[in-house]
């Protein structure tokens, strides 16, 4: 269907999908408050980063935060010193990891794949309304899904190329995830290292 598309045409493809997605991303992004109780827990956490001056511990309501690791909400800091203490400034982070999982994705369909797959799979992406809107909120479900992402990807590409850097990769997607949702990470990490002694 798509194979017969030509390089540049192919190029124009990828750029258009950046865009395209990172425009229904930020849509509306910042319209609406923040009053779901998962958003407000973790935005006003972030906040108390850039009121109590402690970047280590994170807070809630002046209590010590120790429901989810701290990843994400260093992102929501980085949001929040950009744009301000808003709902765009907390949600800009998982916006932007929403686009990277649809790149990435595009890119491992493409490579692995072929160009109809790739094509499909980002088609698929942004016209899923609960995908498009998971990574409009302020929680660290965004990052998670993009570093799981990540990790099955990098461990695939190593499975067939044997090549010690998507190993690495692997191990600190994998890592990453774990920063950021804690210990739901380790079933895919454990399911995929049962495989084979896999050692840097």
């Amino acid at each position: 269907m798509f194979n017969n598309v030509n390089l540049l045409s192919r190029n124009y493809y990828e750029i258009t999908l950046i865009i395209l997605s990172l425009f229904i991303l930020i849509l509306f992004l910042g319209t609406h408050p923040i009053i779901i109780l998962d958003e407000s827990k973790n935005a006003e956490a972030a906040r108390e980063f850039i009121v109590t001056g402690q970047y280590m511990i994170p807070y809630f309501n002046g209590e010590i935060r120790v429901d989810k690791p701290p990843l994400h909400y260093y992102f929501m800091n980085l949001g929040y010193n950009i744009f301000g203490i808003n709902s765009f400034g907390a949600r800009f982070f998982s916006a932007i990891f929403g686009l990277f999982t649809i790149w990435l994705s595009f890119r491992f369909a493409r490579k692995y794949f072929n160009w109809n797959i790739a094509v499909l799979t980002s088609l698929i992406f942004i016209s899923s309304f609960l995908f498009i809107q998971e990574f409009k909120l302020a929680v660290p479900d965004p990052y998670l899904i993009f570093f799981i992402s990540a990790s099955l990807f990098s461990f695939y590409s190593y499975h067939l190329n044997r090549k010690r850097i998507s190993l690495l990769l692997f191990y600190i997607f994998t890592g990453l995830g774990i920063l950021t949702k804690g210990p739901i990470t380790l079933p895919y990490f454990s399911c995929i290292t049962s495989l084979g002694p896999y050692t840097l």
